[in-house]
């Protein structure tokens, strides 16, 4: 499916600050290779079951630097 992000979730994944929306394969590769699986989990969890997201996870950011988020909320 489709996910959007704000400026702000953009910002925190070292991309340029502005609304996208885009398939959520597109967001995977900006996950750490370790975390993907959990990360993709995670959201299938939470779109199948309509249980709250909550999932911790690092990303790599253009230039390799590595940062934890954690992401919460719904998905639809």
């Amino acid at each position: 499916g489709l996910q959007t992000r704000d400026e702000n979730l953009n910002r925190l994944l070292g991309l340029p600050a502005a609304d996208t929306t885009q398939p959520f394969a597109a967001f995977l590769p900006l996950v750490h290779p370790a975390d993907r699986a959990a990360v993709e989990a995670a959201f299938d969890r939470s779109r199948r079951d309509g249980q709250p997201l909550n999932v911790e996870f690092r990303v790599v950011w253009p230039d390799g630097t590595v940062r934890w988020l954690r992401d919460q909320g719904d998905v639809f």
